[in-house]
């Protein structure tokens, strides 16, 4: 699944189990850019955001994954 981002995304996300899977969304905020979209719920994985791997990272680097993509339009991939 691609969700085109042009504003922040508007939801947060937590590397759980090491982030094997990817990032678990823990909530989604309303009116942002993923909520509008409506195809990503809270519990869904992310994967890859701007084609930068969600796999295997600390919380702190995800956050960090998230705010560049705030700073462009982006990609996102999900399971």
């Amino acid at each position: 699944m691609f969700i085109r981002v042009s504003v922040t995304p508007g939801m947060i996300v937590e590397a759980v189990d090491g982030a094997v899977n990817g990032c678990v969304v823990l909530s989604v905020t309303e009116n942002e850019a993923v909520h509008r979209d409506g195809r990503l719920h809270v519990g869904d994985f992310v994967v890859c955001v701007n084609a930068e791997s969600l796999r295997r990272v600390t919380n702190a680097q995800a956050r960090a994954i998230l705010r560049r993509s705030s700073m462009l339009s982006s990609v996102v991939t999900c399971v």
